[in-house]
């Protein structure tokens, strides 16, 4: 399915936990401006360098004979940095097979990103829509966040079955504490594949990304002075792998869960491996 049409920014419900129900009603059928899209993707795909490898030498075939066949394709990766969405975003600029993705894939994202009007416009042309957390709700409103996790779950199969995409980050939020190690998957994109695998075939890719230290070793002046410019390489060129696809249909939701868990720790692992090597000091 292609959107063409653009809402205007006094059509668009405030994210807000009251005013949930109008948030999804809204984004379940969003549109967007493929021209804009289609640049926003270029520049993307030409600013990030990411160092892209694959399960095996045919990867970019596979996907590409995948969407030839009306498979969707669901991005799960994992989650280290606010710069992640934007590797993610990149990828079907830089992978020629994926080139159709580019504005038929979404992506949940922090609310936080939809409260000013120049930066919810700007990324929801890449994709974003809405995904509530805890913090956006007192505790006094724990139903309504139950609410938003069930319309959310409903507007992802909509869209999937629907003909788009997905990209995601099944950890939830960033991991800054063991960012090596995946942590426990959460289990809405198993429940969201599950319900969609019924009308239309997947590939749920896992992507391992990866990102360099961002000071260079040692103390020296020298090294100090590098360091500015090593945090802008790392954030721009990470070490991207995406590892064997698992694919539908799938027995439940559990399943998908162990499975992803284990396939994603991989190519996290390949990814430090490659980072490791591209960026040896």
């Amino acid at each position: 399915m292609t959107y063409t049409v653009t809402m205007t920014n006094s059509e668009k419900p405030p994210v807000d936990a009251m005013n949930i129900a109008a948030v999804y009603d809204f984004y379940k059928d969003n549109k967007i401006n493929q021209p804009i899209v289609k640049f926003a993707h270029f520049v993307l795909g030409t600013a990030m360098r990411s160092e892209i490898t694959y399960w095996d030498e045919d990867g970019p075939e596979v996907l590409g004979d995948a969407i030839e066949q009306g498979k969707g394709i669901i991005f799960a990766a994992n989650h280290r940095t606010n710069n992640d969405q934007y590797v993610l975003a990149a990828l079907p600029a830089q992978i020629d097979q994926l080139e159709s993705m580019q504005g038929t894939t979404f992506i949940p994202s922090k609310t936080d990103l939809f409260k000013s009007k120049p930066l919810r416009w700007a990324v929801e042309q890449l994709g974003a829509i809405p995904a509530y957390r805890a913090k956006d709700f007192t505790e006094e409103q724990a139903i309504l966040r139950r609410y938003a996790t069930d319309d959310l779950i409903d507007v992802s199969v909509h869209r999937l079955t629907n003909g788009q995409n997905m990209a995601f980050f099944p950890e939830g939020t960033r991991n800054t504490e063991k960012p090596n190690e995946v942590q426990k998957l959460h289990r809405g994109i198993a429940d969201i594949v599950c319900r969609a695998q019924v009308d239309r075939d997947f590939l749920i890719l896992p992507i391992g990304i990866a990102y360099g230290e961002d000071k260079p070793e040692g103390a020296s002046i020298t090294k100090s002075l590098k360091a500015p410019a090593v945090k802008i390489r790392n954030a721009w060129a990470p070490s991207v792998h995406i590892g064997q696809p698992l694919e539908t249909p799938i027995s439940g939701s559990e399943e998908l869960k162990a499975s992803l868990q284990l396939a994603l720790q991989e190519s996290v692992n390949v990814a430090i491996d490659n980072r490791s090597k591209r960026y040896v000091r």
